[in-house]
């Protein structure tokens, strides 16, 4: 048996087993025979349409939809006919309650300073000039050694250049005694008085290295100008003075006289280098040397504004 057309089986032969095979010598059984071949013909029209309705239904329902994605219905479709059973909305999106008995995050405390920064700075320093660069001028000399204060405003990044505006006081007042220049006899020697001060205000460029997040390095160097205030006042050793020059008498009354300067505006030039740490979140400690007219070591106290 081979299957035909519409699901109709037929014998080998071609002859359709439901329809009786007629005596070809009968009249009534012959239009018999052609009434059920026209009604056979028309059966397998009628299958062969709706097969091809079927199969283009498939089609069409199988095809990609354009508008996924964007929480359209789902359609689910019955097995027989296509048609629709039911209409799904979408699946709304899980939203989860917050725990009651959760406790909340609490906020990290930044204990660094911005990086991006304004500080008022107060510093102590230690002024002094060394033997060795007086030793160029003098032969004989006291030494210059004095506590120093200051106050700065610094603002800039910490791990980059800061700009620092600096207003400071130094004394240049070394103990009093016999001065003598280079090359001149010992008669020659002075007593000196100096009660001279310098205020200095320079502006000072510096360049930040940032070792750890508290920690930076730090070199700078700037310009400004001083003024001095005060007045020097030297006295003429005695005429008999011989070495030692400091160990010689000199003439108050006598020979007293202030010394005339040239000029009482100086300027200033600031090298300087040094390290800093933060203390907390608001204030940095560092420590500084450098120049400043006079060779200078301290230490400086800064409040983030």
């Amino acid at each position: 048996m081979t299957s035909g057309l519409c699901g109709y089986h037929t014998a080998s032969s071609g002859v359709n087993p439901l329809v009786t095979q007629p005596n070809t010598g009968d009249a009534a059984d012959l239009m018999m025979l052609n009434r059920n071949r026209r009604h056979q013909s028309t059966a397998c029209a009628l299958c062969t349409l709706f097969a091809v309705a079927l199969s283009t239904h498939t089609a069409v329902a199988a095809a990609p939809d354009p508008s996924a994605g964007k929480n359209r219905p789902v359609l689910r479709y019955g097995i027989d006919d296509g048609t629709p059973l039911r209409t799904l909305p979408p699946s709304p999106t899980p939203s989860v309650a917050p725990d009651p008995y959760e406790e909340p995050a609490k906020p990290g405390i930044d204990t660094t300073l911005d990086r991006d920064r304004d500080l008022l700075i107060v510093h102590g320093r230690w002024l002094s000039a060394p033997a060795v660069a007086l030793d160029l001028f003098y032969d004989d000399h006291q030494p210059l050694s004095q506590p120093s204060l200051g106050i700065a405003w610094e603002t800039g990044p910490t791990d980059e250049r800061v700009l620092a505006l600096e207003l400071a006081w130094l004394p240049l007042t070394p103990r009093y005694g016999n001065w003598l220049a280079r090359g001149s006899d010992p008669s020659q020697a002075s007593y000196v008085e100096s009660r001279m001060h310098m205020i200095a205000f320079d502006v000072t460029y510096r360049r930040q290295w940032e070792i750890a997040q508290i920690f930076r390095i730090q070199i700078g160097a700037g310009l400004g100008v001083a003024a001095l205030i005060g007045n020097v006042q030297t006295d003429d050793v005695l005429p008999d003075c011989t070495a030692p020059v400091d160990a010689c008498g000199h003439w108050p009354s006598a020979t007293r006289s202030t010394l005339a300067l040239p000029t009482r505006i100086l300027p200033v030039l600031h090298l300087t280098a040094g390290m800093e740490v933060d203390l907390g979140d608001t204030l940095v400690l560092r420590l500084s040397a450098g120049l400043k007219n006079v060779v200078y070591f301290g230490a400086s106290l800064g409040v983030q504004l």
